[in-house]
C-alpha cells in the first residue's frame, strides 16, 4: 500500500522524471525506489517522497544531464518535511491536503546543510540524529546529511554509505570552507576540536561540537572568542540536558518545587578498560584526549550539576590511574604509557551555598554506562538514572505523611519534554537524546538565537574540570 501510493504521489509531481528513471535497468530501478524507502519509512510520506525524487534525479541525470536542474513541475529541491499550519503536523490522511496547500503558498522548511567531522562513535550517534529528527519533530529547519569527514578513505566512505550522506571527504579544511555547508559538526577527538571549530568560525558557520569542548581552558576560549568574533551560533553537545527526564528535573528545580538544593550526589561509572590487556588507544593519550574519566565521564556530570543547581565555586579533588601501563595497539607485545586518569572523585561547593559530589570511573565492574545523580532539597529530592533514562524518581515532604515516599514518574506523556515520539509509556533511548539535541539546534538557527548548551557553557565546565586537576596535583581546595 505504502509502495503504492508513494509512487502515485512521485509520478503526478514529476513524471518526467520518474519516466527517465524507470527507463533504467529495472533491477538498479527496484534497488534504488525500495531502498530509499526502507530507509525513511519511519518518516512522514514528504520525507519519503522527496528522498524518492532526489535518489531519481540522480538516476535519471545519467541518462539526460538536463533532467538533474529541471526535474518536473515540482523541483525535488522544494521537497521535504514540513509543519503543517493549523493542522498539528503531516500524517498520512493530510497527504492530498497537504499537496494542495502547497500550492497555496505554505511555508517550506529551510533546509540546512550539514558537514559532519568524524564518523566512529559519536558520528554514529549525530548521523541517526540528523536522519530521525525531521522524521518526528516539526520544525521550520531541517537537516540535510550533506557530507561526512574522515582520516580514512574507506572507513568515511563505507560510513558515508551505511549512515545516509551524500558525500564524503577526507579533508575537514577543505569541508569547513564549502560555501553550501550551514553546519559544522565537530565529533572528533579532542585535540582536533579547536582547529576545526575556530576554522569554521572564521568560514562563518554554525557549529555542533562534542563534549568536552577542548583539551584545556585556553583552547576552550580560543573557541569562544573565536565563534564571538565571527558572530555565529555555537552549541556543545551535552546530550543528557536533552533527556526528557533531566529536562522535567530541571523545571521541578527552576519552578521551586523541591525548595532551596542542599546536596548534589552525581556518578558516572563504567567498566570497559579494567583488563589491563585493554590495547593503549587514544583515549589512554592525554595529549588526543585532554584526560580520562576526567573528561569523557566527569564533564558530564559536571554539565549536569551546573544545568540543575548551579555554578561551582570550589574544588577538592583526586585524580587516579590505576593501570599505568597498557599494550601498543600496533604492537601488543609492547606496552606504552597511560598519561590520563582512570578515575576522578570530587567535593564541590556551588555558589548558591549546596554541595556536592561528582565521581567518574572507568574501573567499577559491572557498571557499564551508570549515570546517577541525586539532588536533596528543603521539600524534597529526585534521582534520574540514565540506565533507566525514561524514569525520573520524585520524593516531595508536602505529602500525606501516610502516603510519602519516593514516586516514580514516567516520563513518556504528552506534556513531558520533547514528547513528540510514540504513544504514552513507549520508551525512548540513549540514541534519542541526540535528536533532542540536533532539533534545538535547527530551532535556533531558525529563531537565529543562540542554543543552549553552547560554548560559554562548555568553558565553564572545562574551568571546573581543570580546578580538579589542579587540586588533585595541590591536595587542597581550589577556586574555579
Amino acid at each position: 500500500m505504502i509502495y503504492s501510493r508513494i509512487a502515485a504521489v512521485a509520478t503526478a509531481s514529476s513524471p518526467r522524471l520518474l519516466k527517465a528513471a524507470f527507463s533504467l535497468d529495472p533491477a538498479k530501478r527496484i534497488l534504488l525506489y525500495s531502498g530509499v524507502v526502507q530507509h525513511y519509512k519511519f518518516c512522514n510520506y514528504y520525507v519519503i517522497v522527496s528522498r524518492v525524487l532526489e535518489v531519481f534525479r540522480n538516476a535519471a541525470s545519467e541518462l539526460d544531464p538536463k533532467l538533474a536542474v529541471n526535474p518536473g513541475p515540482y523541483p525535488v529541491s522544494s521537497w521535504g518535511s514540513w509543519r503543517h499550519p493549523g493542522r498539528g503536523g503531516t500524517r498520512a490522511s493530510l497527504l492530498l491536503l497537504d499537496l494542495q496547500d502547497r500550492k497555496k503558498g505554505f511555508a517550506v522548511p529551510r533546509k540546512i546543510n550539514v558537514a559532519l567531522i568524524g564518523y566512529q562513535f559519536m558520528g554514529k550517534a549525530h548521523s541517526n540524529a540528523y536522519r530521525q529528527m525531521s522524521c518526528f519533530f516539526d520544525s521550520d529547519a531541517i537537516p540535510v546529511m550533506k557530507v561526512i569527514c574522515g582520516r580514512s578513505e574507506a572507513g568515511v566512505k563505507a560510513a558515508a554509505a551505511k549512515y545516509g550522506w551524500e558525500e564524503w571527504s577526507t579533508s575537514w579544511e577543505e569541508v569547513v570552507r564549502r560555501k553550501d555547508i550551514d553546519v559544522v559538526d565537530v565529533s572528533t577527538p579532542g585535540d582536533s576540536h579547536m582547529p576545526i571549530s575556530i576554522a569554521a568560525a572564521k568560514a562563518g558557520k554554525t557549529i555542533l561540537c562534542e563534549k568536552p569542548l577542548a583539551n584545556t581552558l585556553g583552547e576552550a576560549r580560543k573557541m569562544l572568542a573565536a565563534v564571538q568574533k565571527a558572530g555565529v551560533l555555537h552549541m556543545i553537545c551535552h546530550n543528557y540536558r536533552k533527556a526528557p527526564a533531566v529536562t522535567l528535573a530541571q523545571k521541578l528545580i527552576a519552578d521551586g518545587t523541591l525548595g532551596k538544593i542542599h546536596h548534589f550526589r552525581g556518578t558516572y561509572l563504567q567498566d570497559w578498560p579494567v583488563d589491563p590487556e585493554f590495547p593503549l588507544y587514544w583515549r589512554f593519550d592525554k595529549v588526543k584526549s585532554g584526560s580520562g574519566a576526567l573528561g569523557d565521564l566527569a564533564s558530564h556530570v559536571t554539565d549536569l550539576a551546573r544545568f540543575l543547581v548551579g555554578e561551582i565555586s570550589e574544588v577538592s579533588a583526586t585524580l587516579e590511574t590505576f593501570v599505568k601501563e597498557r599494550p601498543l595497539v600496533d604492537d601488543p607485545k609492547k606496552k606504552g604509557k597511560v598519561t590520563v586518569d582512570d578515575a576522578s572523585l570530587a567535593l564541590v561547593r556551588f555558589a548558591n551555598g549546596a554541595i556536592g559530589t561528582i565521581e567518574a570511573t572507568r574501573f567499577a565492574p559491572g557498571r557499564k554506562n551508570y549515570n546517577r545523580f541525586e539532588i536533596n532539597a528543603s521539600k524534597g529530592s529526585l534521582v534520574f538514572n540514565l540506565e533507566r533514562l525514561n524514569e525520573l524518581d520524585l520524593y516531595l515532604r508536602d505529602d500525606p505523611a501516610y502516603a510519602r515516599g519516593f514516586r516514580n514518574i514516567m516520563v513518556t506523556e504528552p506534556v513531558h519534554p520533547y514528547w513528540k515520539w510514540w504513544p504514552a509509556g513507549h520508551i525512548i533511548g540513549y540514541e534519542h537524546t541526540f535528536t533532542h539535541v540536533v532539533y534545538d539546534l535547527m530551532q535556533a538557527i531558525v529563531q537565529n538565537k543562540q542554543p543552549s548548551p553552547n560554548f560559554e557553557d562548555g568553558i565553564r565546565n572545562q574551568a571546573v574540570l581543570e580546578a580538579m586537576e589542579k587540586s588533585s596535583k595541590s591536595k587542597k581546595w581550589v577556586r574555579v
